[in-house]
């Protein structure tokens, strides 16, 4: 399965590659307020981004999960970046973080969309879903913009190492064909 570049009105998704990492660490993964919510702590060094971005390239290569950077121009620097995990032959979830500064400009959900889109329609899944934790209401309204419908609250689901070291609830959305 190849992982190809995509591209929305305003915004460049392309695969995420370990020369992304200073970006990465600048404009957003040291960031307390940004990875508030996610399930990884700030990142201490840039080092700690290339290991991740090395990852995310052998996931992809695997053909299990897909990382793309969210860039304004397509040789722009990373501002952003969103996932997509193959769960199943019908399930796909997405995962999203986005630098502070560009908060507010719909850059989300107008990468969300575009992912969502991917995943039912050029990738073949029914259900594209997407988890967060029950009191981030930025991150509900992004994924309510970009279509999908909030399912249902699942109850002590995950831990968000930020906020608490016990699993927190999660609110589940998904879109689907």
């Amino acid at each position: 399965m190849t992982h190809e570049g995509l591209r929305t009105e305003r915004l460049t998704l392309r695969p995420a590659r370990s020369e992304d990492a200073q970006a990465v660490f600048d404009n957003y993964a040291a960031d307390p307020e940004v990875t508030r919510y996610l399930q990884w702590r700030p990142q201490a060094n840039v080092e700690s981004v290339r290991t991740f971005l090395s990852a995310c390239q052998q996931l992809g290569e695997a053909g299990k999960e897909f990382s793309w950077v969210i860039a304004e121009t397509p040789l722009g620097a990373a501002v952003g970046m969103i996932t997509l995990r193959l769960e199943s032959a019908a399930r796909a979830q997405i995962g999203y973080v986005l630098a502070r500064r560009y908060w507010g400009r719909g850059y989300m959900p107008e990468a969300a969309r575009a992912l969502i889109a991917h995943g039912l329609h050029v990738l073949g899944r029914y259900r594209v879903e997407a988890y967060l934790d029950f009191e981030n209401t930025r991150s509900a309204r992004v994924l309510e913009k970009a279509g999908m419908q909030l399912e249902g609250r699942l109850r002590r689901y995950t831990v968000h190492p930020n906020l608490h070291s016990e699993p927190r609830d999660v609110l589940m959305f998904a879109a689907c064909r």
